[in-house]
Protein backbone atom coordinates (compact mmCIF):
# COMPACT_ATOMS: atom_id res chain seq x y z
CA UNK A 1 0.00 0.00 0.00
CA UNK A 2 1.55 2.99 -1.14
CA UNK A 3 -0.23 6.53 -0.29
CA UNK A 4 2.78 9.14 -0.41
CA UNK A 5 2.66 12.61 -1.32
CA UNK A 6 -1.33 13.49 -1.11
CA UNK A 7 -3.38 15.37 1.57
CA UNK A 8 -4.31 12.30 3.68
CA UNK A 9 -5.10 13.90 7.41
CA UNK A 10 -5.90 11.88 10.62
CA UNK A 11 -4.52 9.43 12.16
CA UNK A 12 -2.74 5.66 10.79
CA UNK A 13 -5.48 3.58 11.57
CA UNK A 14 -4.88 0.45 14.05
CA UNK A 15 -6.42 -2.03 11.86
CA UNK A 16 -3.26 -1.46 9.67
CA UNK A 17 -1.31 -3.88 11.94
CA UNK A 18 -4.53 -6.87 11.37
CA UNK A 19 -3.14 -6.70 7.61
CA UNK A 20 -1.16 -9.78 8.29
CA UNK A 21 0.24 -10.22 4.45
CA UNK A 22 0.81 -6.42 4.33
CA UNK A 23 4.85 -6.26 2.91
CA UNK A 24 4.84 -2.07 2.03
CA UNK A 25 3.65 0.69 4.14
CA UNK A 26 4.26 3.83 2.46
CA UNK A 27 2.59 6.97 3.87
CA UNK A 28 4.81 9.56 3.06
CA UNK A 29 4.57 13.28 2.76
CA UNK A 30 0.75 13.69 3.72
CA UNK A 31 -0.99 15.07 6.92
CA UNK A 32 -0.75 12.55 8.95
CA UNK A 33 -1.12 13.22 12.72
CA UNK A 34 -1.56 10.86 15.70
CA UNK A 35 1.03 7.94 16.61
CA UNK A 36 2.38 5.40 15.05
CA UNK A 37 0.06 2.42 16.26
CA UNK A 38 1.82 -0.22 18.26
CA UNK A 39 -0.55 -2.68 15.63
CA UNK A 40 2.30 -1.88 12.88
CA UNK A 41 4.34 -4.20 15.10
CA UNK A 42 2.81 -7.04 14.16
CA UNK A 43 3.48 -6.86 10.51
CA UNK A 44 5.86 -9.73 10.70
CA UNK A 45 6.67 -9.89 6.69
CA UNK A 46 6.56 -5.69 6.32
CA UNK A 47 9.82 -5.18 3.76
CA UNK A 48 9.13 -1.70 3.74
CA UNK A 49 7.91 1.33 6.18
CA UNK A 50 7.61 4.76 5.88
CA UNK A 51 5.07 7.57 7.37
CA UNK A 52 8.29 11.00 7.03
CA UNK A 53 7.21 14.10 6.72
CA UNK A 54 4.20 14.04 8.22
CA UNK A 55 3.23 15.61 11.76
CA UNK A 56 2.95 11.87 13.99
CA UNK A 57 3.73 12.51 17.50
CA UNK A 58 4.72 10.57 20.47
CA UNK A 59 6.68 7.70 21.25
CA UNK A 60 8.28 5.52 19.32
CA UNK A 61 6.80 1.83 19.65
CA UNK A 62 9.05 -0.20 20.74
CA UNK A 63 7.29 -2.99 18.68
CA UNK A 64 9.06 -1.08 15.51
CA UNK A 65 12.38 -2.59 16.56
CA UNK A 66 11.42 -5.90 15.57
CA UNK A 67 10.02 -6.15 12.66
CA UNK A 68 12.97 -8.39 11.58
CA UNK A 69 11.68 -8.16 7.17
CA UNK A 70 12.06 -4.43 7.42
CA UNK A 71 15.05 -3.21 4.75
CA UNK A 72 13.58 0.15 4.43
CA UNK A 73 12.37 2.14 7.82
CA UNK A 74 12.15 5.86 7.20
CA UNK A 75 10.44 8.26 9.98
CA UNK A 76 12.03 10.90 8.90
CA UNK A 77 10.85 14.49 9.91
CA UNK A 78 7.89 13.86 12.42
CA UNK A 79 7.25 15.08 15.74
CA UNK A 80 8.31 11.31 17.22
CA UNK A 81 9.77 11.93 20.93
CA UNK A 82 11.03 9.47 23.25
CA UNK A 83 14.26 8.37 24.65
CA UNK A 84 15.88 5.35 22.90
CA UNK A 85 18.63 3.61 25.55
CA UNK A 86 21.84 2.32 24.19
CA UNK A 87 20.97 -0.89 25.41
CA UNK A 88 17.75 -0.84 23.01
CA UNK A 89 17.67 -4.37 20.82
CA UNK A 90 17.16 -3.35 17.02
CA UNK A 91 16.27 -6.71 15.54
CA UNK A 92 16.55 -5.68 11.69
CA UNK A 93 18.88 -7.89 10.24
CA UNK A 94 17.94 -7.16 6.66
CA UNK A 95 17.10 -3.06 6.63
CA UNK A 96 18.98 -1.27 4.17
CA UNK A 97 17.88 2.16 5.00
CA UNK A 98 17.12 3.45 8.38
CA UNK A 99 15.76 6.83 9.01
CA UNK A 100 14.66 8.48 12.45
CA UNK A 101 16.18 12.18 11.12
CA UNK A 102 14.15 15.22 11.96
CA UNK A 103 12.23 14.26 15.37
CA UNK A 104 12.63 15.04 18.75
CA UNK A 105 14.42 11.58 20.20
CA UNK A 106 16.47 11.75 22.70
CA UNK A 107 18.80 8.90 24.52
CA UNK A 108 21.76 7.65 23.19
CA UNK A 109 22.31 5.53 19.49
CA UNK A 110 21.20 2.19 20.54
CA UNK A 111 24.26 -0.49 19.83
CA UNK A 112 22.59 -3.11 18.64
CA UNK A 113 22.54 -0.67 15.36
CA UNK A 114 25.56 -2.43 14.68
CA UNK A 115 24.05 -5.68 13.94
CA UNK A 116 21.93 -4.49 11.00
CA UNK A 117 24.95 -5.72 8.72
CA UNK A 118 22.91 -4.65 5.48
CA UNK A 119 22.67 -1.16 6.36
CA UNK A 120 23.42 1.41 3.07
CA UNK A 121 22.14 4.69 4.97
CA UNK A 122 21.94 5.29 8.55
CA UNK A 123 20.21 8.65 9.68
CA UNK A 124 19.79 10.11 13.29
CA UNK A 125 20.55 13.91 12.32
CA UNK A 126 18.80 16.60 13.65
CA UNK A 127 17.36 15.15 17.08
CA UNK A 128 18.17 15.60 20.82
CA UNK A 129 20.79 12.64 20.71
CA UNK A 130 23.60 12.45 22.76
CA UNK A 131 26.48 10.29 24.24
CA UNK A 132 29.45 8.81 21.96
CA UNK A 133 28.23 6.77 18.48
CA UNK A 134 28.29 3.31 19.04
CA UNK A 135 31.28 1.35 16.44
CA UNK A 136 30.04 0.84 13.47
CA UNK A 137 32.78 -1.21 12.10
CA UNK A 138 30.21 -4.18 11.26
CA UNK A 139 28.14 -2.14 8.74
CA UNK A 140 30.64 -2.92 5.70
CA UNK A 141 27.42 -1.73 3.32
CA UNK A 142 27.54 1.62 4.82
CA UNK A 143 28.41 4.69 2.42
CA UNK A 144 25.76 7.55 3.78
CA UNK A 145 25.82 8.58 8.09
CA UNK A 146 23.93 11.45 8.95
CA UNK A 147 24.66 12.49 12.58
CA UNK A 148 24.43 16.32 12.27
CA UNK A 149 22.17 18.48 14.89
CA UNK A 150 22.41 16.10 17.78
CA UNK A 151 24.33 16.56 20.95
CA UNK A 152 26.81 13.85 20.58
CA UNK A 153 30.47 13.29 21.81
CA UNK A 154 31.52 14.60 25.57
CA UNK A 155 33.79 17.19 24.54
CA UNK A 156 36.49 15.31 24.65
CA UNK A 157 38.84 13.68 23.42
CA UNK A 158 38.05 10.38 21.37
CA UNK A 159 34.55 11.52 20.76
CA UNK A 160 35.36 10.94 17.08
CA UNK A 161 36.89 7.08 17.20
CA UNK A 162 33.89 5.85 15.85
CA UNK A 163 35.01 7.15 12.49
CA UNK A 164 38.14 4.86 13.09
CA UNK A 165 35.89 1.85 12.57
CA UNK A 166 34.69 2.54 9.06
CA UNK A 167 38.07 2.32 7.28
CA UNK A 168 36.92 -0.04 5.10
CA UNK A 169 33.40 2.16 3.96
CA UNK A 170 33.11 4.84 1.57
CA UNK A 171 31.13 7.02 3.32
CA UNK A 172 29.33 10.36 2.41
CA UNK A 173 30.94 12.57 4.78
CA UNK A 174 29.22 15.52 3.44
CA UNK A 175 26.15 14.91 5.62
CA UNK A 176 28.13 13.87 8.92
CA UNK A 177 28.50 17.56 9.87
CA UNK A 178 26.63 20.38 9.77
CA UNK A 179 27.68 23.91 10.75
CA UNK A 180 24.83 25.15 12.00
CA UNK A 181 24.97 23.01 15.09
Amino acid sequence: MSFSNNSFRGSIPPSFGSLSSLQELTLSINDLTGILPEALGRLTILSCLTVGSNAISRVLPISMFNLSNLGVFDITENMIQGTLSSCIEINMPYVEFFSVGGNQISGQIPISISKATNLNALQFAGNMLNGNVPSLEKLDELFRLALFQNHLGYGKDGDLDFLCTLVNNTIDFTIVASTSG
